[in-house]
This record gives C-alpha cells, structure tokens and sequence, in this order.
C-alpha cells in the first residue's frame, strides 16, 4: 500500500508523528490518561499512523493497535479486484464433478479467524429441503447440490476463479456484476476520505495524539472499479459530419 499524506500536511504530521511516538514511550500513570471514541475522515496515512479529522473538526495522529489487533476493514470491490492469495467465502451449486451450475454473484474477501472453517460444506438447510420431494433418490442425486465454500484464490483468468478449497480445487465463472464484500483486519487498503470509527485513549491535554485499542474502517470508494472514459467533447474534437448538400451543389 503506498505511503500517502497531503503536501502542506506532511511536516506538522511527521512532527506530531515523533511527538506520540515519544510520549507512547514514556512511563505515565494511568490516571493521566482519557478515554475516547469518535469518527473520523481519513485524510493521510504513513506508516502505523493515520492522518484523521474527527466530526468536531481536530485533526489527530493515530497510531494503529499493534499487529492489526482490533482492526477492520469494510467496503465494497469490483470483480477485477479480486488476486490470488486472497481468502474468499461464497456460496454455490456444484454437480457431481464439482463443476458450477451458473455464475457466482456473490463474494466476501474476509480474514482467516479461529471459526473459518476451509472447504466445501453442503448447505444442510437446502439439502434438508429435497428429503420432502416426490422425485426419485436417483434424479435427486442428479440436481446440483448447495455449497458453502471458503479457500484461497489461485488464479484469475478471463472472468473465471479457482478457488483451493482444503484439498478441493474448485473453478467458477465470476459474474460480471458480482457484489465483492471486503471485511478484513488489514488497514493497508486505507484510502483517503474513508470513515474511521475510534476506540482508544489519549493523555490529558493531548486530543490530538490518539493511541487506538481498536478502529474499524468503512471505504468511501469501490476497490478495483474501473476509471470511466470521459465523453467526447463537442466542437472541434467531434467527429465532421460532411452536408449531403455539397455533394449536390457539384
């Protein structure tokens, strides 16, 4: 992700930047320290600090919890966002071969926790729906089954996806109006003007040094949406339409 912070801003910030990371260090009682929770615009980023102003209009340097503890990202992506590496979850009906019966519509690039559960798990509830059907064990086994997936994308190619699911390799067609949801605990895709929610503490007298215990951050854009080409201007950039007149008048 690359460093980003406004021109007129970037001494004030990497000063203020220097004094929180001095005052991080040194040993003050608890009893000089406050409590606060605020929202705030995003408007630089430089390493494990952020560059904010909050709705009462203060600017504040906040430093990230360490390791991305308590940290979330949250927003939207187009499908050509989508790399490789990346841990997906989705929903799709698979045949017997594993193939998708019809394009994936809906994907949510999460980060792995103690409850993601890797692989390919049929949906009990669809599946509990077919015991009451009037068709045959035999064409029932024939209908694509429900599946619950989650793996890491191994390749993106030509609007398709594999996805390794445990030891199940699966490929889909993506969509070409997928809805991509992004939840994940890494602030390396802050953008500016995105909207931060701050949980933390700061020292007495000190509002604009915030030392964050958790922040959760909404993007304000779509990931990977494609730049629109901008009209044709009128004039002279239009194409000359030649008047069928002339050609008579000859």
């Amino acid at each position: 992700m690359p460093t980003f912070c406004p021109r007129r801003l970037v001494t004030s910030f990497m000063a203020i930047c220097l004094l929180a990371s001095v005052a991080a260090g040194q040993q003050q009682g608890q009893d000089n320290r406050e409590d606060i929770r605020t929202t705030a615009s995003i408007k630089g980023m430089k390493g494990p600090y952020l560059y904010c102003i909050n709705d009462e209009g203060v600017e504040m340097v906040v430093k990230l919890p360490d390791r991305n503890q308590g940290v979330t990202y949250t927003g939207q992506a187009h499908p050509n966002w989508l790399r490789p590496g990346m841990l997906v979850s989705l929903s799709a009906k698979l045949d017997k071969k594993g193939k998708a019966s019809s394009p994936v519509k809906d994907i949510a690039v999460i980060s792995p926790s103690e409850d993601t559960k890797i692989g390919a798990y049929p949906d009990v509830t669809a599946a509990g729906a077919t015991l009451f059907s009037n068709e045959s064990a035999e064409k029932r086994a024939a209908k694509p089954v429900a599946y619950s997936i989650t793996g890491k994308i191994t390749g993106m190619r030509n609007g398709k996806m594999r996805v390794q699911a445990g030891r199940v390799g699966l490929e889909f067609e993506v969509a070409d109006d997928a809805s991509v949801r992004v939840q994940v605990g890494d602030f390396r895709l802050t953008q500016v003007d995105d909207t931060a929610v701050i949980q933390g503490w700061h020292y007495k007298g000190k509002p604009q040094q915030v030392q964050a215990r958790s922040i959760s951050i909404e993007s304000s854009k779509v990931l990977g949406e494609p730049q629109k080409k901008p009209a044709a201007a009128a004039g002279k950039d239009a194409p000359f339409e030649k008047d069928a007149s002339e050609d008579n008048d000859k």
